[in-house]
């Protein structure tokens, strides 16, 4: 068995869903707290999955979603200072 650190499903869901809702309340002006609120249970849903699945240990997921949160502030970032958002 080979575990691999950090979890690049965590890392992957947190960026993806983060941009998702920041795109979803910028262009159909939904508010922020719903669309953060679904892009939050699916990215949990994804890291629990990992850790039902035993393809991961705790520290993985929670590696990758921090070093996704870390990459979803910098492209949120980068498209604020583009003036995408």
């Amino acid at each position: 068995m080979d575990y691999s650190y950090p979890s690049g499903h965590a890392m992957s869901a947190i960026s993806f869903y983060g941009l998702v809702a920041a795109d979803i309340t910028y262009a159909l002006s939904i508010p922020l707290s719903i669309t953060v609120t679904l892009a939050t249970i699916l990215t949990l849903a994804v890291g629990f999955s990992r850790l039902y699945l035993g393809v991961h240990w705790p520290t993985d997921v929670l590696s990758g979603w921090i070093a996704g949160g870390i990459w979803l502030g910098a492209c949120l970032q980068g498209l604020v200072q583009i003036g995408g958002m």
